[in-house]
């Protein structure tokens, strides 16, 4: 008979996180202008939940290793344009780049990814940022009305961010970022969606940064059924403190998420640094029920030498994406 794909496979949920997934609809693509903000901030939050959870990932290997911490630091930017542009003309440096291989949730929803990212400080007050990810989803089976295998399937979704940030004094500057969100779940169904992050940065002291501002807002993105998703939305507030003395140096960072669909976040990293060739760190995020990210702690580790680095995370004590792992190669200048 004629094979129909039923409404079960229809609302295939496919995300890095089993307690966070939901096959989309295409939805209907709003720009949203700064100048309108805070009007959409405040009717956030009254849909059926987060979409493409996978766009909030943290594509740092060094804030991989410190529980997703690290918003606040200027030490590492290559990956500005997946969250804060307005640190790149805080950077000591002129390019930072970097790539990264993500194996996520090996024992449930696995994933693979592969993140590229580069900021370039232009000049003493302007940053530039770009970044691109891909995601290759676990391959499940299409099932026909009658139970009938009709092939499979894999999922794959894409990220592309560019950013920009401006000192506007020695202490102060802001940054924007703009994002294109892609996700495939379904062979003959594909989802999109813009979104836009504004950050600012305070630099009171030469070891002291804070940021704050909101992130990934956009346009939602509704299921077959009608229900509407927004995009995971957050306001965000992070600060980064670092010390150093002789061959040691210790940095510490803290990143507060409160997303607009009612969920809070927490992440508290540490670094230990020797001579600025080694390193070691570490960290514990902790995601409200429901969250977009569950509670998780993560190791690192890393070297850098001649303006090469390399960077390792271990994402553990969570049973959904616990033994997620996360190699990164970069270079700066």
């Amino acid at each position: 008979g004629k094979r129909v794909y039923p409404k079960r496979v229809s609302r295939v949920r496919i995300s890095l996180f089993p307690h966070n997934l939901r096959f989309m609809r295409t939805p209907k693509l709003i720009f949203v202008a700064t100048a309108m903000l805070m009007a959409t901030f405040l009717s956030y939050g009254r849909g059926g939940g987060s979409a493409m959870s996978f766009s909030r990932i943290e594509r740092d290997p060094v804030a991989a290793g410190m529980g997703f911490a690290g918003a606040a630091s200027a030490r590492d930017v290559a990956w500005s344009a997946f969250g804060n542009s307005a640190a790149i003309p805080f950077y000591s440096g002129t390019l930072d780049a970097g790539a990264v291989f993500h194996s996520w949730a090996p024992d449930a929803a696995s994933s693979d990814a592969f993140s590229l990212g580069a900021a370039l400080k232009t000049s003493g007050q302007i940053g530039l940022s770009l970044g691109m990810a891909r995601h290759s989803f676990e391959r499940y089976d299409i099932v026909d009305d009658y139970g009938v295998e009709d092939g499979t399937f894999k999922p794959s979704a894409m990220v592309v961010n560019g950013g920009a940030g401006y000192r506007f004094s020695e202490n102060f500057g802001g940054g924007v970022n703009l994002r294109y969100i892609r996700q495939k779940n379904y062979p003959a169904k594909t989802d999109d969606a813009f979104a836009v992050d504004v950050m600012f940065h305070y630099k009171p002291l030469p070891d002291l940064a804070v940021t704050a501002g909101i992130f990934s807002i956009g346009s939602g993105v509704k299921s077959a059924d009608g229900e509407t998703s927004d995009l995971p939305s957050s306001v965000k507030v992070a600060g980064d403190y670092a010390y150093a003395s002789g061959d040691h140096s210790f940095r510490g960072d803290l990143d507060l998420d409160y997303f607009f669909a009612g969920s809070f976040s927490a992440a508290a990293g540490v670094q230990y640094g020797y001579k600025g060739l080694a390193f070691l760190r570490g960290g514990w995020h902790y995601g409200a029920k429901d969250g977009v990210l569950p509670s998780f702690a993560s190791i690192g580790a890393g070297c850098r030498l001649y303006g090469v680095k390399v960077d390792v995370a271990y994402i553990t004590a969570n049973k959904d994406i616990g033994g997620s792992l996360v190699i990164g190669l970069g270079y700066t200048f």
